[in-house]
């Protein structure tokens, strides 16, 4: 049986979607910090539990049993997004930078001299927009 490559490339950004908060945030830079106040960690637990409900919803559209069309594969695609457009858009609020003070010169800040985040950002927009461009050029009779 041949997976589709498109469903591979959205799953690849799903579990990065339920995963990578835990990966990068379960630490003294975020959740384990002492500098943060209560609160804060609360919104990044939220933040957290959000990334699972979004990465889980993406796998369970793009793999359920049934045939997925279009539009539910491009459903996935928005939910698979929505975790990472939040994420761009966060800059723009006042008082926030990608990293605190005490934590800006960690060796993983940087990838390629941008903020780890938007070099993430860049290569699961990446995967996505080439998953929508499969998908979209597939000729279906279900849409």
């Amino acid at each position: 049986m041949k997976i589709p490559i498109e469903k591979i490339l959205v799953s690849a950004v799903a579990l990065v979607t339920i995963f990578g908060a835990f990966l990068f945030d379960w630490d003294k830079t975020h959740i384990f910090n002492p500098n943060w106040p209560p609160h804060a960690k609360f919104h990044n637990g939220q933040t957290m539990s959000m990334g699972v409900a979004l990465g889980l919803l993406t796998l369970w559209l793009v793999w359920r049993k049934v045939i997925v069309s279009k539009f539910e594969f491009n459903l996935a695609l928005l939910i698979a997004s929505l975790y990472w457009i939040t994420q761009a858009t966060a800059r723009l609020y006042p008082g926030t930078a990608f990293f605190d003070p005490d934590t800006v010169n960690l060796p993983r800040s940087h990838v390629f001299g941008l903020p780890v985040q938007v070099a993430l950002q860049i290569v699961l927009y990446t995967l996505l927009g080439t998953a929508f461009a499969i998908k979209s050029r597939e000729k279906s009779h279900n849409d």
